[in-house]
């Protein structure tokens, strides 16, 4: 069994590189929005007391792009995400639930680069190159907020309806349709699974949790007053060894909120998380694999047996990776030789690795089914 054992050494060195080491700045990034072979971020810190209010998201292009574009284009891939300006200045940022709106409560927007320290810049018109972090940063002046170490923001549209599930490989039967969605959050970190629920009306976050057990004999929970266990295949999350269970909620992947626990109600078109977490802070659901049910009819898996050469390309590589047969993989996570993950995806066709250090790294390709790993080699 794949212990989830929390790495407290690996979390200090994460925390203390994303802003200090160049190389790895970048792998915070789970949501890339466009083509190119240069890439900036946007860092967005609503500053809200008590939550965890700052998101980063990356965005590819070729050449330059102002602070005015790398807005827009977040904006118009993130339905979740919305700005306007007031006379060529940042007036508003909206991200889910929580909204700045410059001059509410002695408040207003500060822009900002960094390069080792965040620094002012010219505003939406500062012109961006590739590596490039831009951040904004909603904030009294008294004394001043800088933009804070960032969240990564989640592509709204990573799980939807319309995915092709059959079905045969939904779990329950009504009318009505639900996700649940499982993260165990180990160290290789891509190991959260999409179940399809069927249901009539409404169902509970533990009554979703039951349907998923009762068809399926590799999952397991435990329950008293809280959510205490989750088994699944080679994964678990014990309760307080080291971590505990957070519940979550969301009407696209984008948008999750800490909900009321397994009493939650869950409605047609809703999602559910269940994240194994420290609370340090809690961590949201990260992109799934798809959960099939054991009972449909076709029960074996197609194993996809690849070569290095058949997905990677070149290797040795020096700036950039091409992934190819794209389409039938659902995850990517690649990390040094000190087991530092410097680049983790859904799925992808291009990997910007500028900023890598020369040298080996080891690579997971998660595919339905099967889970294959490569070594791939920088000049």
């Amino acid at each position: 069994m794949i212990k989830n054992k929390f790495k407290l050494g690996l979390a200090i060195i994460l925390s203390l590189c994303f802003f200090n080491a160049r190389s790895i700045d970048f792998s915070k990034v789970k949501f890339w929005i466009g083509e190119g072979s240069d890439s900036a971020m946007l860092v967005v810190s609503l500053n809200q007391s008590g939550i965890d209010s700052a998101y980063c998201w990356g965005v590819r292009f070729n050449g330059t792009l102002t602070g005015f574009e790398l807005l827009d284009k977040v904006e118009q891939a993130d339905r979740n995400f919305a700005w306007k300006s007031d006379g060529g200045f940042l007036d508003s940022v909206a991200y889910n639930s929580v909204v700045g709106k410059n001059a509410t409560n002695g408040y207003y927007w500060g822009i900002y680069s960094y390069d080792s320290t965040w620094n002012y810049n010219s505003g939406l018109p500062e012109v961006l190159g590739n590596g490039s972090i831009y951040g904004v940063s909603f904030t009294n002046f008294n004394p001043e907020v800088l933009p804070a170490k960032p969240s990564p923001a989640l592509n709204p549209e990573a799980v939807k309806f319309d995915m092709a599930w059959i079905a045969n490989e939904w779990f329950g039967v009504g009318e009505d349709s639900a996700f649940l969605v499982i993260d165990f959050n180990p160290i290789d970190r891509i190991s959260s699974f999409v179940f399809g629920i069927r249901f009539q009306d409404s169902i509970s976050g533990f009554e979703a949790l039951k349907l998923i057990e009762d068809i399926d004999t590799t999952f397991q929970i435990k329950v008293d007053a809280f959510l205490n266990d989750i088994s699944y295949g080679e994964y678990e999350g014990i309760g307080g060894a080291p971590n505990y269970w957070a519940t979550w909620s969301a009407t696209n992947f984008g948008n999750w909120v800490m909900n009321e626990g397994l009493q939650q109600k869950i409605g047609s078109g809703d999602f559910f998380g269940c994240t194994y977490t420290d609370f340090n802070p809690a961590l949201r659901p990260n992109y799934p694999l798809k959960a099939i049910n054991p009972n449909k009819e076709t029960t074996s898996v197609e194993r996809r047996e690849s070569s290095i050469s058949s997905i990677f390309f070149p290797n040795p590589f020096t700036d950039k990776i091409e992934i190819k047969n794209s389409d039938n993989i659902q995850g990517i996570s690649i990390c040094n030789t000190l087991g530092v993950i410097v680049y983790e995806s859904q799925s992808t066709s291009i990997i910007d690795t500028e900023f890598w250090e020369p040298g080996v790294y080891f690579v997971k390709v998660f595919q339905q089914g099967n889970i294959q790993n490569f070594k791939i080699l920088k000049k």
